[in-house]
């Protein structure tokens, strides 16, 4: 986990790491998402460190929650469009 990650009590192998980062030579600031698969993404663009921790302790429960949604209907329209799902009468 990279130093001063900020992460979920959850499994860390299967789970995205959230952390402080700006951008080289600007004062914009971001959380950077580390996913286990070694994938970063950025969300949103902060005034400030203290910006960002704030927003990764009230809102990342939310944005966590949604992108593990995305990522299950995501695998299931996948799945479903191999012809693998089996529907029920």
């Amino acid at each position: 986990m990279a130093r001063g990650a900020i992460a979920y009590d959850r499994d860390d192998s299967r789970h995205p790491t959230l952390v402080p980062d700006r951008l080289t030579g600007d004062d914009v600031w971001y959380v950077q998402v580390l996913f286990p698969d070694g994938r970063i993404d950025h969300v949103g663009v902060f005034r400030d460190k203290l910006e960002v921790r704030d927003w990764i302790a009230q809102n990342s429960a939310a944005w966590l929650a949604d992108y593990e949604r995305r990522r299950m209907n995501d695998r299931w329209d996948r799945v479903a469009s191999a012809g693998k799902v089996l529907v029920a009468n």
